[in-house]
This record gives C-alpha cells, structure tokens and sequence, in this order.
C-alpha cells in the first residue's frame, strides 16, 4: 500500500517545488526582508561575465535583472516612458539652453502646457539623449533600437542607453553620478551605468571613433592613443568563486532622488539649506513617492501616499494619521481655503515672505555634477511659487521661467529657429566677447626674438581693458595705467600698454627694411597669425599714414636641372666629409640649433674643439658648418617630383611683406582690407556690445543687439524673452 502511494505523493511534492520555484521568481511572498543581490552579470549579448574573460563587456541592465526582474513592464515607468494617463500633465521640462544665442526653451515629452515637443524643434532621439541623459536613468528615447531612424546618430557605436536600475537602487556610497555625465559625453553609453556604480573602470572614447564601428571591430592598430575604443576592466576582488558580485541593491535613498531632483534657492549657503521637515521626521521621498514594478511613481495623487492621506481627510475623525502625521484642526482658517487651494499653497517650497524666490534645479540647471569644469549654468532663472491651478482645478505652487528664443513668425504661430543658424548669421552681434577673444587668441601666438609669449594681448573698449580666457570669453585686466583714446588691440609688456606694433617712420623710402630684423618678422608674424581669421575676400593689413603693409605669397623660380644636382652633391659631399673625420677621431657628433658638439664614444664625455689645441676637432667642426649650410640650401627648395623651385625672397618664407601706397583713407590701424576699403578688426558695435555686455556670457541682449540681428536674419524672425516678442522697426 505504501509503496503504491509513494510515487504519486512525490509527484505532488516536486510539482509543488517548481510551482513554488516559478511564483518566488515574480511575487512577493509576504517577508519584508529585501534579498542580498548576490547574482551573476551579464553582457548585452545576455554572456555571463566572467572575472578571467579579456575583453569583457560591460554590465547589461536589461540581460542581468531580467532573471528576476519584469524589465518590460518597468520600462513603462514614468522615468522611461513619456506615454500614459498623464499625457499633458503639467511637470518639469528639459530646457535647451544655447547662452550664446539667449535659446532657453523648454521641452517636453508628453505635451505639457508651454513646452515643446523635441521633434517639432528638429530634435531626434540621439540628439536628446546627447543633452539631457546627464540627469535621466536611461531607457525610453535611450533604447536606440526603437529610435526613429536619424543620419546623425550613432547608436551602433555608443549603444543603447538602457534603464539603469543602479542610479537609484544602488545604496551603497559609490555611486557617481558625475561619472555617469562624462560617459554620456563620450558617447560611451553601454558602458555608463557600470562606470557610474563603480563596478567597472571604463577607458577609451566612443564620441572619437567613426561612426560605422562596432564593438566586434576592437581597436585600431595604427592609432592607440586618440581613437581608442570603450573597454571595461573589473576589478579582481568583485567576484567570488563562482563569477557572482555581490551587489548593495535596495529601496531608492534620498541621496539617490536628490542627483536629478534637488531645487536650491539661489544666494543662500549651504549651510543655510534645510531639510524638508518629513525628512527630518525619519521618513523617505519613497514615503510618499511609492510605485509597483510598473515603476509609476505616486505623484500629485489624492490617495493614501497624499497630504490628506497621512494627516486626515476632511471627515476624518481620528486624532492622529498615518506614520503618526498630526491632524491639523485650521483654527480660524476660513473653510474656503481648503475647497480652493491645495495643501502646498502654504506648506511646501521656500517660505513666503517676500515674495518669488529665485532657484536652480537638477535637471534644469546642472546642479549637482562635480570636477574641474562647472557644470551648473545660470540660466535659465526659475522662480517659485507661482500660484496657478493644478490639474484638480486648486490654487497650487508651480515654477516658472521665460522661455527665450528666435523664431518665424507667421500669423500667431512661432517656429524657433535652430541656436546654431542663428548663431552662424549673427555671432558678431549676439557674442561680440568671441569675436574680440578670437583676435586676441591669434595675438596670443606671437612669440619674441628668445621664443617667449611677447606680452598679454588686451583689447580696450571704453577705457576698460580686456584679456581672453580659457573658454573664448573676456575678462577685464587689472590695468590701471594711462590708455591712449584710440587704442583698441595691443599688448601689456612689463605693465605697460603697448601697441601691437611699434610705429616707425613709414614715410621714408624702405624705412621698414632698416628696421631691427626682429622688429620686421614680429609685423610679419602678426599678419600671419591674423590670416588665420581674416573674413572671406580680406588681408589681414597694418596701415600706417598712407603706407599700407600686408603679406605676399613668395614666387618661386625654377633652379635649372644641372644647378639642383650641384647643391645635392654639394650637400652629399660635406655629409661624406663630417662622417670619414668622425669615424677617424671616434667621436659621435651632434648639432644643437647653430651649435656643434663632440662626444667621446667610449665614455660619452663631451669634448671642446680648439684651433691650436684639438685642430682635428676644430676641422670636424668647421666641416660639420659647411654641412649644415649645404643642407640649408636645399631645403629651402620647393622640390615637386625631379624638378626643384627657389624662393625669390631669399628666406625661408612663404610668405613676405609688401608696402605700398594704401589708396583709400589713410588711417593707423590694423584691419582687413578689400579693394582698397579698410575695415577694422572687430566693428566698432562689437566693442560697444562688450562694454554693455561687460564682456561675459548673458543671455540679456541689448535693443540694439536684437534689432541688428534681427536685420541679419530676416524680416520674419521675431526673438521672444521675458514674455516679449520683439521685432524690428522700420527705422531698426
């Protein structure tokens, strides 16, 4: 009887054992206990990743936690995924921000009020990921393979950017969100999330390889140091025996929400920011901010995780809410209160007493990103609270900013133009800071007769003198001694202003050519480096009285086949000559700029060559000269297949300086000219836009600025700011 009932009894036990097995796989089963994540990794590919394998790949969200995980219906989150019920639900935008053009517009996925679409700005997938993944967790527009298709894209090489489960759930102290915004600007986006958790450390720079490699492809032989492709090294100490890592996965910390959603009020030091006081009672964002596996995170609701529902609906009777929340009895607080605002109105946010304050957030203003450059960018200025109605139809606190931007205009619809258009049209008028430091940038080049800088090039605009910085921006130079009236570019030399050339008698004939040769070839130097940024159609020149000097290209004339075979014997010959004395003195010889030096083979000792003390060694001397100037001959040949071409200058030059007759007004001045019309070189507007601007980056434009740019872009184009539009006058 018992040995009938055995087989069907173990049946029922091992069917309830997969049952068991398949459900502890997706439900909960009750215990509070969170899971040691102590699992194995995998690759995009789904490869487990082993801690011998060469050439691992990085960390795989999708292929690792799917084993346990429902990665689909994650993916519908509203951290990820732009559709759902709350289509068009008012919220915080992506504002794309150009400084430069005074571009700040917000942009939204789900069509809130005020906001625009990426697309309907010309905006792809690649090119948003690109801008704002440094505060997104990854997937939605970062799964490149459901991106619309975009020329400019380069999925293939930088991969997909997939949810990245660690930006939240990582509790452990290293997780950098820093190093997860220079992923993102590598292009390095499959290897950013096991950078950013510090599992993993990832070299190589995605953004420098050629659009159509791929990960099989590996590195390039003939260039391992600027195209070098992402990899990622683990450490030894990360796996166990059996090729798992054990992982600090849990609830999201506040540390974790604050990275992309902190707000701080603009002046205030750190040590005067407070904590919100539901965090000081012990609780967590998750407190309130609860989702399922769908990762729909409780917002703005009416339910349990609200306002009323911890400290008491309305017909309430208890005397104490959930987590021991106080219930509030509103003495002398006129019902009406209730019915038409909401609960923030007074209880959240900066405190009400002087009206909007200004602050910066996360997402908006770069906040929280650290290392050498500044991330965080003023603009644009945001103010809270404004009081407006929420979706319920009460009176709740919102953010505000102005959108800015150039547009089309056509009836009432406005199409913004692209930052990089307009800038490309109006740059001298809307940044006239990077007009005068790209000058400056050139003079910065110019080297004195002993190789060093000649001094620091200023410009001078009203009687302030500027000096460029690192970024193509101006700052003012410390500069406090006497400025003549119609200075604008020169140099500060031993703190003294000193203009870019020295002036000389230009009236007298060949007057330049008598000049210090030092003094010739800083002119020449000067126009060259000028050359670099001179207008289309222009010459960089130096006008002095009526004389006019510019650069002329060398011509060159052809040096008969029987002279060019002369100079190669010639040069062949004192070669043969400075190599048979060597070998027959034991010395090796070198040639340090127009010195010559001997060593001692044997021990390396440097030796000194005298007429009357080592004559063998005077003669290697003198015969190593006659080399180095047989060389110097021919290479100051133009050598194009067999046939040779000298320099009618006479220098080793491309280039000379011409002076002559300047036929139109005659003025002292470096410029551009063209068909005889001089131009300075910067408009007289852009000094007078440095000086209203300060010479730094604003986003707070003139009238002036905006007529003159809106002239260069055309009769259609409006530029709005600060609710305004603005448009161009008859009279400009």
């Amino acid at each position: 009887m018992h040995r009938n009932l055995m087989p069907k009894f173990t049946a029922v036990v091992l069917l309830l054992a997969i049952a068991w097995t398949v459900s502890a796989a997706h439900d909960w089963d009750g215990s509070p206990v969170l899971p040691v994540h102590r699992i194995p990794l995998h690759d995009e590919d789904g490869v487990k990743i082993l801690s011998d394998a060469e050439n691992a790949k990085p960390i795989s969200a999708r292929a690792t936690c799917i084993q346990c995980h429902d990665y689909d219906a994650i993916q519908t989150g509203w951290h990820f995924s732009s559709e759902g019920d709350l289509e068009g639900r008012a919220t915080e935008p992506w504002v794309m921000v150009d400084e430069k053009s005074g571009t700040q517009l917000p942009i939204s996925r789900r069509g809130a009020a005020g906001t625009w679409a990426p697309e309907h700005l010309g905006m792809s997938d690649w090119d948003f990921i690109k801008q704002f993944a440094r505060h997104m967790p990854g997937g939605g527009p970062g799964e490149g393979e459901r991106a619309a298709a975009d020329p400019d894209s380069r999925w293939t090489v930088s991969g997909d950017l997939e949810i990245n489960c660690f930006v939240c759930h990582n509790t452990g102290p290293h997780q950098d969100m820093t190093e997860w915004v220079k992923q993102i600007a590598r292009e390095n986006f499959r290897w950013a999330a096991t950078a950013a958790a510090c599992l993993g450390e990832v070299s190589g720079m995605a953004a420098r390889l050629p659009a159509t490699w791929n990960p099989s492809d590996g590195p390039d032989p003939d260039d391992l140091i600027i195209r070098v492709p992402p990899s990622v090294t683990y450490p030894e100490t990360l796996f166990d025996s059996k090729d798992r890592v054990v992982l600090d996965l849990g609830k999201p910390t506040d540390a974790r929400c604050i990275q992309c959603h902190a707000v701080a009020e603009v002046g205030k030091a750190k040590h005067h920011v407070t904590g919100d006081i539901h965090t000081r009672a012990g609780m967590d964002c998750i407190s309130c901010h609860s989702n399922g596996i769908d990762h729909k995170i409780d917002r703005g609701s009416t339910g349990a995780f609200s306002c009323a529902g911890c400290h008491g609906l309305e017909d309430s009777e208890a005397d104490i809410g959930s987590y021991g929340a106080p219930i509030p009895e509103h003495k002398g607080l006129p019902p009406i209160h209730l019915e038409k605002m909401a609960c923030t109105a007074c209880h959240s946010g900066v405190a009400i007493d002087h009206g909007p304050s200004l602050v910066r957030t996360s997402k908006i203003n770069r906040l929280g990103i650290h290392g050498r450059a500044q991330w965080m960018i003023e603009a644009p200025q945001i103010l809270e609270p404004i009081f407006k109605r929420d979706g319920s139809g009460k009176i709740a606190p919102h953010r505000m900013m102005w959108p800015a931007f150039w547009a089309r205009s056509s009836g009432d619809d406005l199409k913004p133009l692209d930052a990089q258009d307009v800038m490309a049209q109006s740059s001298d008028i809307l940044d006239p800071a990077m007009v005068v430091a790209s000058v400056l940038s050139r003079l910065g080049k110019i080297k004195d007769q002993d190789g060093y800088a000649y001094g620091q090039p200023v410009f001078v605009s009203d009687g302030i003198v500027y000096q460029s910085t690192a970024d193509g921006g101006l700052d003012q130079h410390p500069y406090n001694g006497e400025i003549p009236g119609a200075f604008r570019f020169g140099y500060i030399v031993d703190n003294a202003l000193l203009p870019i050339a020295e002036p000389y008698d230009a009236e007298e004939e060949n007057g330049f050519y008598y000049l210090d040769e030092s003094r010739q070839e800083h002119v020449i130097s000067v126009l060259t480096a000028l050359a670099e940024i001179a207008p289309d159609g222009t010459t960089p020149a130096w006008i002095l009285g009526s004389k006019l000097h510019r650069l002329q290209n060398v011509e060159y004339a052809l040096l008969p086949a029987e002279g060019f075979a002369q100079l190669k014997q010639d040069a062949e010959k004192a070669k043969v000559a400075v190599t048979t004395l060597a070998t027959k003195l034991d010395v090796a010889t070198e040639v340090d700029g127009t010195k010559q030096k001997f060593y001692r083979k044997s021990d390396k000792t440097e030796l000194k060559a005298s007429r009357s003390k080592t004559p063998e060694l005077y003669k290697l001397k003198v015969l190593m000269k006659e080399q180095r100037k047989a060389e110097a001959k021919l290479s100051e040949l133009e050598v194009i297949g067999d046939k040779a071409y000298r320099n009618t200058f006479q220098k080793n030059t491309s280039q000379y300086p011409v002076i002559e007759e300047f036929k139109g007004t005659s003025n002292t001045a470096w410029g551009w000219v063209k068909d005889d019309q001089a131009q300075p070189l910067v408009p007289d507007y852009v000094g007078a836009f440095v000086t209203a601007t300060g010479g730094g980056d604003t986003v707070a434009f003139t009238e002036k600025q905006i007529a003159m740019a809106l002239e260069k872009l055309g009769e259609d184009v409006v530029y709005v700011s600060g609710g305004k539009v603005f448009s161009r006058n008859a009279d400009g």
